[in-house]
């Protein structure tokens, strides 16, 4: 029996050619969760943006998907990954062959481009790549017991998607 999700990615760099970072949401029908973001170092927008996909598909992948539903905000990369636009620019012949090589494995696989508004949860995780981290002068929520996810961003988001 197959194990569907969704994937939502995103991916950005400061600037084009900056330092750059990328970021997924892994969804199923329950609700339930998962996120994976990677720093990049320097890279190009589009570079970034298959990362995402890239690092999003290798974590459902690895949690036992084998029907994918990606969504995110670059149509370059949704409409290359499809097949409608042919890959032009030779820095992106690997990520594209990438995402193929693991598109291969999956019973089924389809993405579509989305307003970047549906993607503000990876937004926001790939945002954590892109600026240090400043030190934490309390416990974190979980640690304190005082979490509570429908009142915290995460969960407004999660709700949101």
């Amino acid at each position: 029996m197959s194990k569907s999700c969704t994937v939502e990615f995103d991916g950005a760099s400061k600037g084009n050619s900056g330092k750059g970072g990328a970021g997924a949401v892994i969804r199923n029908s329950g609700g339930d969760v998962a996120r994976v973001n990677k720093p990049l170092g320097f890279t190009t927008n589009n570079i970034a943006e298959y990362e995402g996909l890239i690092i999003g598909v290798e974590k459902a992948i690895e949690m036992g998907y084998t029907e994918i539903h990606a969504r995110g905000d670059s149509q370059l990369v949704c409409k290359q990954v499809d097949g409608s636009w042919k890959v032009e620019s030779s820095n992106l012949s690997e990520p594209n062959r990438r995402v193929n090589d693991l598109l291969r494995g999956l019973d089924k696989f389809d993405i579509s481009h989305v307003p970047r508004t549906l993607v503000a949860f990876c937004i926001l995780l790939r945002s954590t790549t892109l600026k240090p981290m400043k030190k934490q002068t309390r416990p974190p929520a979980a640690e304190s017991g005082k979490l509570n996810l429908a009142n915290d961003v995460f969960g407004t988001l999660i709700q949101i998607l």
